[in-house]
């Protein structure tokens, strides 16, 4: 072997060392730079319309190994000779260094390897994707350097495909064996550290729905903590600021404690009529999930949130509890906050739509409708929901009186007393409207109307449980509980169309 091509490899691998380093900031690299800083004249794209894939686009040039002809003319040291695509690379003037890896890839690329199969895992990572993407301005620079006779003309419409075909073949066997040496230490790099940060992600565990049920059944079972939780929204004293502390963060801290105590044990009780998943108890042991303040604080945002947005949609299509009790009422009933969110199961089942709670989840998961019905059941809903009472807040059915300001024109109080009878009528006439619908309601073909409505409603619900029965990820459990809820489904459906067939 010439003598030549072994200081070869002893440069290449003294960069190799270096780079090393270098690919520990990939992710760096990958979100910091998007446009290389190769040399080249006629590198005018944008690197913005540019980073595509090129998967199957590169072409998979052969690697020249060279021939005699080639050896020979390696001439003197290679320490004193590296080739041009070495030589390049240490040109910070021409090549960022925060974009050799890039660099380094793209040859690698040039010479036939197969990088987007290497380093698939590389392309999951968002961080570190842009590595293996190849530009117009980068294949423009590379030809332009190549071969300065190319001419390059309306770069913005060429496209990725056709910069590739016009890329002149490396045949210098100096520049392939320094990316092949190269190339194969970013690879290992890479996708070592990669692998290091997927294990670590593994070992955090994720929230399931268990740890949701599990952190508000504590709230409901143990009195320590639904004390704190009551105070959670009381304005702290003088002292406790003095000290840096709010009844929030003790209530918080308090939640956190009992949650991660394996000892504290609690369980659902069945609810059928909630959800078909739900029939039976479902325990909510401490998992591995690791519950900390700032995830607690985010837990009740997210309860609030969603809860907030299914009662109020729940009480406005007519099956709340207000709506329950106004319909056996006088007309005169007024809406009543203690009951908003609270479920009547006798009167439920008097309605033909039953406990339809489930038809407001919308895209949420479903254990939030026993969320809701573990704060309903232990009376935490409006305090959970911050709902003010109506002699705290105004609304288009109660609007407070207006206030004496004192020391106003007389015109301005003539057109304060004006907008205020103005709001008095636009809520009588809301609720003349309501009486108007409700009479409307009472007609046959509305009742009608309405059956059909809900016949098609379990048909739907019947066809997506069904669906869950021959799944096959479900346990034999879930399977016999949803068997069990489409037998019922069947028998509900049957009911409502004896009664269609039914002349009235």
């Amino acid at each position: 072997m010439p003598s030549g091509v072994v200081v070869i490899n002893s440069a290449t691998a003294a960069d190799t060392a270096a780079d090393t380093a270098a690919v520990a900031d990939a992710t760096a690299v990958a979100t910091t730079n998007t446009s290389p800083a190769a040399n080249g004249a006629n590198a005018t794209a944008s690197d913005s319309e540019d980073d595509d894939s090129l998967s199957s686009e590169a072409p998979r040039q052969a690697s020249a190994q060279g021939n005699g002809d080639e050896a020979d003319n390696v001439v003197g040291d290679a320490s004193d000779s590296p080739g041009q695509v070495q030589l390049l690379l240490r040109d910070s003037s021409r090549v960022n260094p925060k974009d050799v890896i890039r660099m380094k890839i793209f040859f690698a690329k040039c010479i036939g390897k197969d990088v987007d199969n290497d380093l698939a895992e590389v392309v999951k990572k968002s961080s570190r994707k842009q590595l293996l993407t190849v530009s117009k301005s980068m294949l423009c620079s590379e030809i332009n350097r190549r071969d300065p006779s190319i001419k390059l003309t309306n770069t913005k419409n060429i496209t990725i495909k056709r910069l590739w075909e016009r890329l002149p073949a490396l045949d210098d066997v100096r520049d392939i064996d320094y990316i092949s040496t190269q190339y194969e230490s970013i690879r290992t790099h890479l996708l070592e550290s990669i692998r290091s940060e997927d294990s670590e992600e593994a070992s955090v565990a994720q929230r399931k729905s268990t740890d949701v049920l599990r952190a508000f059944l504590l709230i409901v079972k143990y009195e320590e903590l639904r004390r704190a939780y009551a105070l959670s929204q009381t304005s702290s004293t003088r002292e406790m600021l003095d000290a840096g502390e709010t009844y929030l963060s003790r209530f918080l801290k308090l939640w956190v404690t009992y949650f991660n105590d394996p000892s504290k044990t609690v369980s659902t009780s069945p609810q059928q009529s909630l959800h078909y998943t739900f029939g039976a108890p479902i325990i909510c042991d401490k998992g591995a999930f690791e519950f900390n303040e700032e995830k607690a604080k985010k837990l009740l945002g997210d309860c609030r949130r969603h809860l907030t947005t299914m009662i109020n949609n729940w009480e406005k299509s007519g099956n709340g509890s207000n709506q329950q009790r106004l319909d056996d009422d006088d007309e005169d009933s007024e809406f009543d906050m203690d009951l908003w969110g609270r479920f009547d199961a006798d009167k439920a089942m008097e309605h033909e739509d039953g406990d339809d709670r489930a038809n407001f989840l919308k895209h949420l998961p479903f254990y939030w409708l026993m969320v809701w019905h573990i704060c309903d059941e232990g009376d935490l809903l409006r305090f959970t929901c911050a709902q003010l009472r109506d002699e705290h807040s105004a609304s288009s059915d109660s609007t407070p009186l207006p206030v004496s300001r004192g020391g106003g024109t007389s015109s301005a109080r003539k057109l304060l007393q004006q907008t205020y009878e103005l709001q008095q009528d636009i809520a009588v006439s809301v609720k003349n409207i309501g009486n108007a619908v409700s009479a409307l309601a009472a007609d046959d073909s509305f009742e009608r109307a309405s059956k059909i409505r809900r016949l098609d409603q379990l048909k739907g619900e019947r066809y997506n449980v069904f669906k869950d029965t021959k799944c096959r990820h479900i346990t034999e459990e879930e399977r016999v509980v949803a068997t069990d809820y489409v037998n019922e489904l069947d028998e509900r459906i049957a009911t409502i169309e004896s009664e269609l067939q039914t002349p009235s």
